[in-house]
C-alpha cells in the first residue's frame, strides 16, 4: 500500500516536470509553415525560467512584464520576450541501475515511475533515456513513441557501481541536439558517484554553460538520508574515503540551473511536496533579453531578476558561463552548495575506482561492526559479527575486479522454509513468496554477470541451487534448479573460476562444473531475496595463472 502511494505520488510529480521550461541563450525566428510549432534560436537572446513566491512559499501568478526587471552583471536589461504558457519540451531521463537500486525494490519502482512519466507528458514532447551504473549506456534515442523506451527499460537489472557525473554530462551533450528549445534532465538515483571519469568541477562547469535545467530525485533509505546530511559537503564511505555529498551536488545543480531537487522519505511527505511544486509550476514565467556584448569570451554573465514587490522571492538560474571557458570562474558569485564543493580537494571518483580494482591476494570479511566495508541499511545490518539481510537486496559489489578466483561464503537461512508448494518429485523455480534464495553474483561488468543462487527449501535437509548469467540484457539459465543433500539450512559455499571453467561446491562437496566464456572478469557481490538470512566467513582468493 505504501509502495502504491509512493508510485502514485511520484507519477504526479514527474508528470509535472514535463511542463518545466528550460533556460536558453538564443534568439527566436518565425517557424515556416511546414515546420513544427517550435521556437528557432540563435545565440543572441537569453531565456530565463522564473518562479515567484510569497512569504509562505506559495507561487504568485498574474504578474505582467512591467512587474519584472532583469539584471546582467548588475546592469538592467530590456525584456524582449515574456510568456507564461506551456510548450513542448525535450528532456533526458537518466535512471540509476547500480546494485544498490536493487534494495527494497527501488529499481522496479523507478522503472514504473519512469514509464508513467513518459506516457503522461505533452504528446509533442520528445525524450531519450540513459541508464547508468559504472557504465553509461543509451537505452533509447529521441522519440515521442515511448514504447521504444519501455521495452529496454523493463529489462534493466541492478548491477555495478555509479558513474553519476558521466551520466549527467552525457545527458547534457545529448540535449544539445534536441528538437525543442526548452530542455531538462530528470535524474533518478540513490547513491553517490563512485566511478566517473569526469570530475565534479567539470560537471558544474558544464551545468553553468548549458541552458538545461537539472532535476533530481533521490531514492535514499532512512540510513542513507541521515548519512547524506544537508549540512556536510563531504561524506565518508564505509571504506573510509571522503567523497562529495550527493545531496550537496544535487542542490548545487539546482541552484546553478534554476531547477529543483527533492528526496521523498514517505508517501505523505511526497504528496505534500508535489502539491507545492504543482502550484508553482503552473505559474512560472518565461523572460528573455538580448545579450549585451561580453568583455571576454570566457566571461560569466551573472543574472538577477527582481519584481516590484520586494517581499516576493524569485527563483531562477544564477547565470551563464561562456562556452569558451575551460574551468569554473571561482571569483564569480556561486550558490552556497557549489561554492562549498569547489573548495574541496577530492580525488576523481574514477581514479578512486581504478585504484581499487586490483584485488589483494586474499580478501577476507569478518563482518566486524567497526571494520566492515559492507553497507548497513534497513535491509542489511551487522548483527554479532554476521551480515543479516532481509527482503530483496542486491548488496554492493566489492571494489575489486576479479578474473580467476576462489570465493567462499556461509549462509544461514533464519526464516524457516514454508511448506513446499512444489509437486512431489518435480523441480520448479523457487519464488520469494515460497522460500528464501541467497547467492553470489560474480564477474560483474558493463556487459552482464553470472549468479549462483541457493536455497534451503523445499526440504530443509535437501537444498537447491542453480547458475545463471545475464548477457545482452537477458537472463540465461546455465544450470537449472537442482536438489542436492549437501545443501542445508546453514551451509558454506565455494565458487572457483579459472578461465571459462566455473566450479560450485557446498560444504566441501562438489556440486557441479560448467564452461562458459561470456564474462572473463568483473566484480563480486552478494544477493538475497525473501525472508531473513545471515552471511558470514566471506573470503576471495585471487588465482594467478
Amino acid at each position: 500500500m505504501q509502495t502504491n502511494k509512493l508510485l502514485k505520488a511520484l507519477l504526479g510529480l514527474l508528470g509535472l516536470i514535463s511542463s518545466w521550461q528550460a533556460v536558453h541563450a538564443q534568439q527566436p525566428q518565425p517557424a515556416k509553415a511546414n515546420e513544427p510549432d517550435t521556437i528557432r534560436l540563435d545565440t543572441k537572446l537569453a531565456l530565463l525560467n522564473v518562479g515567484v513566491f510569497d512569504k509562505q512559499g506559495q507561487p504568485v501568478g498574474q504578474l505582467t512584464q512591467p512587474d519584472f526587471t532583469v539584471f546582467e552583471n548588475g546592469k538592467p536589461q530590456e525584456i524582449a520576450f515574456f510568456k507564461q504558457e506551456d510548450e513542448p519540451i525535450s528532456f533526458g531521463l537518466l535512471l540509476d541501475r547500480s546494485q544498490s537500486m536493487g534494495e527494497s525494490n527501488k529499481l522496479e519502482q523507478a522503472k514504473a515511475v519512469a514509464l508513467a512519466f513518459l506516457r503522461a507528458g505533452n504528446p509533442r514532447n520528445e525524450a531519450f533515456c540513459i541508464a547508468f551504473n559504472d557504465y553509461v549506456g543509451e537505452l533509447s534515442d529521441y522519440t515521442s513513441n515511448y514504447e521504444q523506451i519501455a521495452s529496454p527499460l523493463t529489462l534493466l537489472k541492478p548491477e555495478g557501481g555509479t558513474a553519476l557525473y558521466d551520466a549527467l554530462i552525457a545527458g547534457l551533450d545529448k540535449l544539445q541536439r534536441s528538437r525543442h528549445p526548452r530542455r531538462a534532465l530528470i535524474v533518478i538515483t540513490d547513491g553517490s558517484d563512485q566511478h566517473s571519469k569526469h570530475t565534479l568541477n567539470e560537471l558544474l562547469r558544464r551545468a553553468q554553460q548549458s541552458d538545461v535545467q537539472i532535476y533530481t530525485v533521490g531514492f535514499y533509505s532512512p540510513l542513507e538520508a541521515s548519512v547524506y546530511n544537508d549540512d556536510k559537503a563531504t561524506v565518508e564511505t564505509t571504506a573510509g574515503v571522503s567523497v562529495a555529498n550527493p545531496k550537496f551536488i544535487f542542490r548545487a545543480l539546482a541552484e546553478e540551473t534554476g531547477a529543483e531537487t527533492f528526496f521523498p522519505r514517505s508517501a505523505k511527505e511526497l504528496e505534500q511536496t508535489i502539491a507545492a511544486i504543482a502550484a508553482s509550476l503552473r505559474r512560472q514565467y518565461l523572460l528573455a533579453y538580448y545579450l549585451p556584448d561580453s568583455p571576454s569570451d570566457k566571461s560569466y554573465r551573472q543574472i538577477e531578476v527582481k519584481v516590484r514587490n520586494a517581499a516576493l522571492r524569485i527563483k531562477t538560474r544564477r547565470g551563464f558561463l561562456s562556452d569558451e571557458a575551460t574551468e569554473l570562474d571561482k571569483t564569480k558569485p556561486l550558490g552556497k552548495h557549489a561554492a562549498a564543493l569547489l573548495k574541496l580537494d577530492l580525488k576523481n571518483p574514477g581514479e578512486l575506482a581504478e585504484a581499487a580494482t586490483e584485488p589483494p591476494p586474499l580478501y577476507r570479511e569478518t563482518f566486524d561492526q567497526a571494520g566492515t566495508h559492507w553497507p548497513q541499511t534497513a535491509t542489511s545490518i551487522i548483527v554479532k559479527g554476521k551480515y543479516r539481510v532481509n527482503d530483496k537486496v542486491v548488496l554492493p559489489a566489492l571494489p575489486y575486479q576479479y578474473s580467476d578466483f576462489e570465493a567462499t561464503f556461509s549462509v544461514n537461512f533464519l526464516t524457516p522454509p514454508e511448506r513446499s508448494r512444489l509437486d512431489s518429485g518435480q523441480i520448479r523455480n523457487p519464488t520469494s513468496d515460497v522460500f528464501s534464495v541467497a547467492g553470489m553474483s560474480f564477474r560483474m561488468n558493463e556487459t552482464g554477470y553470472y549468479q549462483l543462487s541457493v536455497s534451503a527449501a523445499p526440504n530443509p535437509e535437501i537444498g537447491m541451487y542453480r547458475l545463471t548469467k545475464v548477457a545482452g540484457g537477458r537472463e540465461i539459465v546455465l544450470i537449472s534448479w537442482r536438489r542436492d543433500s549437501a545443501i542445508r539450512v546453514a551451509s558454506q559455499f565455494k565458487l572457483k573460476c579459472v578461465g571459462e571453467k566455473i566450479e560450485i561446491y557446498a560444504n566441501a562437496m562438489k556440486l557441479n562444473e560448467i564452461k562458459d566464456a561470456t564474462h572473463r572478469a568483473g566484480k563480486v557481490g552478494l544477493v538475497f531475496n525473501g525472508g531473513t538470512a545471515e552471511f558470514d566467513n566471506l573470503s576471495i582468493k585471487r588465482l594467478d595463472r
